[in-house]
Parts: structure tokens; sequence; C-alpha cells
């Protein structure tokens, strides 16, 4: 996914243009997602056991979330529903299990070809924190929510994502 959007960065002499059509797909692919979440019990959903389908399934994940930037949550937790039909909290752990994994391995690669960028030792220890306390906030919420709850939350956080990507497409290609 990252080297995806290496190639098709390379296809635009702005770097802005890039990030705005990134923005774009974002926001498209988050609003099919937000779709199909609200017909999802209008849908028939599947119950993939084929590791080879699970496997390419896996791939495609990673692909787009690494490409799009965002580790692939909204994305994870509808295909999640629909091949493996798991209700929201269950595809909600997976989700974070397949992020984990693929953003990893984009750590690993960063790390081998030297492409670490320099960053403040604070705010870096002060993301991680953050992200360690909001990871265990999260977790205390989300045992406590229905799955009903949890889907209206999962919808609001697409509505979110889609004013933030049209926010960026107005910077990125529009200003």
């Amino acid at each position: 996914g990252k080297q995806l959007f290496s190639a098709v960065a390379g296809l635009f002499a702005n770097a802005d243009a890039a990030g705005g059509i990134q923005a774009a797909l974002l926001c498209t692919a988050t609003f099919a997602t937000l779709l199909y979440t609200i017909c999802k019990d209008r849908l028939t959903m599947l119950q993939v056991r084929n590791p080879a389908v699970c496997v390419l399934i896996g791939l495609g994940l990673g692909m787009l979330g690494t490409f799009l930037g965002i580790g692939g949550g909204p994305f994870n937790m509808a295909v999640l529903f629909f091949f493996f039909s798991m209700p929201t909290k269950v595809a909600a752990q997976n989700s974070l299990y397949i992020i984990l994994i693929s953003q990893s391995v984009g750590i690993i690669t960063t790390a081998v070809t030297g492409s670490i960028p320099t960053l403040s030792i604070i705010l870096l220890c002060g993301m991680v924190l953050c992200g360690v306390l909001g990871s265990e906030a999260g977790g205390r919420i989300n045992k406590r929510l229905s799955d009903r709850q949890a889907t209206l939350l999962f919808e609001g956080s697409m509505l979110l994502v889609m004013v933030l990507s049209a926010c960026n497409i107005y910077r990125f290609l529009l200003k």
C-alpha cells in the first residue's frame, strides 16, 4: 500500500495533488462503507473459511488501509461484517489486530530502508502514551456498549472521517 501510494504520488508534479486524490478516495470509500453499514441488515453475510481467500482479503485490506493512510479501520470493519459475519464489537477487535500487523510491517520497512522521519522524542513519547491511554479507555467503553451502540459510534466516526477528508480535498485540490 505504501509503495502504491508512492507510485501514484510520483505521477503528480505537486505533492498536494496526490494528498487530495488520497483524501477523495478515502471520502468515497468511507461513504461506501457507511452505506454498507447502514444497509447491512438487509444483505446476506458470508462465512468465508477458505484460508487462501482469507489471506487475499487480508492483503487487500492491508494495502487499502496503508494506501489511504488510515490503517484501514472502517474498511476492515465492513469487510469483516460481510465476509465473516462478525458482529460490530468482534469486528472492531479483529480490525485492530489487522491494523497492528500491517502497521508493524510498515514500521519495520521504514526502519530497514532508513527512511525514519525526524521527530521530537518528547512528541513521540506523548503520542505513544496518549495512544495507550486512549486504547485502554476505548476498551473499557467498548465493554459497556451494546452492538447497536457500537454500530452507531462507528457510523458517527465514519461521518467524521468524511468531513476531515472533505477538508483535505479542499486544502489540497481546491484551494
